[in-house]
């Protein structure tokens, strides 16, 4: 009978596993393969790489105030927002934010109906819009609105239309909704509240980011979601793109677009081309839906935990990490979530300690405490996924870019907690690209480091995407530190 593994040697089985094919050599072979996954899907009618109604990109000369509104299963947010135009000098167009106001839409509100959610939102814009110092109070101006709803599934049927598709998030009592357009509820909603405004954007939040960084610079941009899921955006030729994939209306009488911004839905490649190892062909075999959604399976917040906590189940079983002991908290599929994993990777002994005081406190047998190797072992484990997961976030990324034939500087504006809070995760991925593009574009580090850059900057396209939907006004989640409370997308995981 086979000894049983050390920890040593069970740790150096797990690096090689998620860190053998790591080097640029190998992910450009990856890259390659992505490459061609995303080629088909232009080319085939269905799920993934899905032009939207967007194909007019701002200018940065846009000029204007304007709404931007943000209603989630829980939280209504409202934004006034100026557009200041991009001066020559500066590099970036302008906005500012001049009043951000937030409410929690509580069960009284979310019990009284479709009539009575709407009713409370348009109560709140009037709250928002109306008094002495609003641009339009003495011009007797309409309000333009940009919409953002995450309370219910809903098809854009235009740029500023959209059909309700699924109500969710503790909104049932309002499924009578379901097939009503979404800008008609909300100007319905606040005429019968006395007053007037026009919904000019209903944009989904990737597209957003892409239209707030257009605002802000020529250079062009990927938008990346990076949170609890993965998913991608960018401006593409339309020329690449089979033209059965177009909604209708996208086609005018000149025929197709220059170029439209894509939904690419990133989480579901990969297939037969990203290597996995046993425990994520372990989770994936345990999803509900298995090979759904393969990337997001191998980086998304949602499993990252889940493939550290199996590992360490392995890990308990045949070395005696713990001492033999698997604490009861860690036995549960995905109790081991992102959060709780990036604070291990920042001080494991703590985070431990504290997993099994609280174990100790529950059961009446004493758990053994942590030792030193136990620490080190599973914060390696925790970095080896990690690390994998920032170089394949950069390869598909790359994959993507490279596709769309671009041969000018570039950024990815972001947003997301796991990008935006993993400890150095952000930073691994640039590192990935920087090395990426060097070896794809033969001009060195120095000339394609904004490439790929992930960019920390443009994390509210949601109000300012809003405010900016095409080159018309309004626009979503970008991302900018200045901007960032408003319009986030993802869940707050860490």
């Amino acid at each position: 009978m086979a000894a049983s593994p050390t920890v040593e040697s069970f740790l150096e089985h797990v690096v090689q596993a998620f860190e053998a094919s790591l080097e640029t050599t190998a992910l450009l072979r990856l890259s390659t393969g992505l490459r061609q996954q995303y080629r088909e899907a232009f080319r085939k009618k269905g799920f993934g790489m899905t032009p939207s109604y967007l194909y007019n990109m701002p200018a940065g000369t846009e000029r204007g105030t304007y709404v931007s509104m943000d209603i989630g299963g829980t939280v209504l947010k409202l934004a006034l927002v100026r557009l200041n135009e991009r001066q020559p000098d500066q590099g970036s167009g302008a906005s500012t934010l001049l009043r951000l106001k937030t409410w929690t839409m509580d069960n009284a509100v979310k019990d009284s109906g479709s009539v009575g959610v709407y009713d409370w939102v348009a109560s709140r814009l009037k709250e928002t819009l109306f008094g002495p110092e609003d641009p339009w109070a003495e011009a007797h101006a309409v309000p333009s609105i940009g919409l953002a709803c995450r309370s219910w599934i809903a098809r854009s049927t235009s740029i500023k239309t959209a059909t309700i598709l699924v109500m969710g998030k503790g909104l049932e009592k309002c499924s009578d909704l379901v097939g009503a357009e979404v800008g008609a509820l909300v100007t319905e909603a606040c005429r019968r509240n006395g007053f007037e405004v026009t919904v000019d954007a209903i944009v989904h939040d990737l597209s957003g980011n892409v239209l707030a960084d257009a605002y802000r610079s020529d250079a062009p941009c990927l938008s990346l979601i990076y949170g609890t899921g993965v998913n991608a955006a960018l401006d593409f030729p339309a020329g690449c793109v089979a033209p059965e994939k177009f909604p209708r209306g996208t086609q005018t009488a000149e025929g197709l677009p220059a170029s439209v911004i894509m939904n690419t839905e990133l989480s579901t490649y990969g297939k037969h081309v990203l290597p996995t190892t046993t425990w994520d062909d372990q989770l994936n075999g345990a999803h509900a839906r298995p090979d759904m959604q393969p990337l997001e399976y191998l980086v998304g917040g949602r499993y990252l935990g889940e493939i550290v906590r199996l590992i360490v189940v392995d890990a308990v079983h045949e070395t005696g990490l713990f001492g033999g002991h698997l604490p009861s908290s860690l036995s549960r599929p995905y109790s081991l979530d992102t959060a709780l994993m990036a604070d291990i990777e920042r001080d494991p002994s703590t985070t431990l300690a504290r997993i099994l005081e609280a174990e100790n406190q529950e059961a009446a047998a004493q758990a053994p405490e942590v030792t030193k190797t136990d620490s080190l072992c599973v914060q390696r484990i925790c970095q080896a996924v990690s690390n994998r997961a920032a170089a394949y976030l950069a390869t598909a990324l790359h994959a993507l870019w490279a596709l769309r034939d671009e041969c000018r500087a570039a950024t990815a504006a972001y947003h997301g907690s796991v990008i935006a809070k993993y400890p150095g995760l952000k930073e691994r991925c640039q590192v990935h690209l920087d090395q990426l593009t060097c070896r794809t574009d033969g001009r060195g580090r120095a000339e394609v480091k904004n490439w790929g850059g992930v960019k920390d900057g443009v994390e509210d396209g949601g109000r300012d995407g809003v405010n900016n939907h095409g080159g018309v006004k309004n626009r979503e989640p970008g991302m900018k530190k200045d901007l960032s409370h408003f319009f986030l997308r993802s869940t707050p995981l860490l």
